[in-house]
């Protein structure tokens, strides 16, 4: 496996921890069978490839709340990658079933951190992530999230480091 093991003893790890919230923030799962041309020449999921499922279940995760691609171009804009953070702690192999877990973390202007934690199905841990979304305009420049999206990933009060719209 690709990655050092960091984040399960190898070396540093994320800058913050990560686990699926249980305070009310919309949480979503996104489940799939890892097909055969996803496997890398060391026999699991390339690296690669978890970096799309992060992205899948983010672009579910919008679409289920009606926010899909086409909601986003009418308020004038979408969201761009920034930067990805992950830890690898596990590996699948194909036809494992895995789940891919994803929350709002934080909603700041234009900014929006979205955490992700990748299970096998029975529930081993396998992937902890984070990544910075940025929204930007029509024309690719930064913009504040509008309002309608704010609204439907609302963070709980409460949260020190995290925006609740108001």
């Amino acid at each position: 496996m690709n990655g050092g093991g960091r984040g399960n003893g190898g070396g540093r790890g994320m800058s913050k921890e990560i686990a699926p919230p249980r305070d009310g923030r919309p949480l979503y799962t996104m489940r799939l069978r890892v097909r055969n041309y996803e496997i890398d020449a060391l026999g699991h999921v390339n690296n690669a490839v978890y970096v799309s499922y992060l992205e899948q279940a983010a672009i579910e995760h919008g679409a289920v709340m009606g926010l899909d691609g086409a909601r986003a171009a009418a308020l004038g804009g979408h969201f761009v990658v920034r930067r990805h953070e992950i830890d690898y702690l596990g590996a699948a192999v194909a036809g494992d079933e895995l789940e891919i877990e994803t929350w709002p973390e934080d909603l700041r202007g234009p900014r929006a951190v979205r955490c992700y934690e990748i299970r096998h199905a029975g529930g081993k841990r396998l992937v902890a992530a984070r990544t910075l979304w940025v929204w930007v305009d029509l024309n690719g420049r930064p913009r504040p999230i509008p309002r309608e999206i704010a609204d439907h990933f609302a963070l709980p009060d409460g949260d020190a480091g995290r925006r609740t719209p108001t």
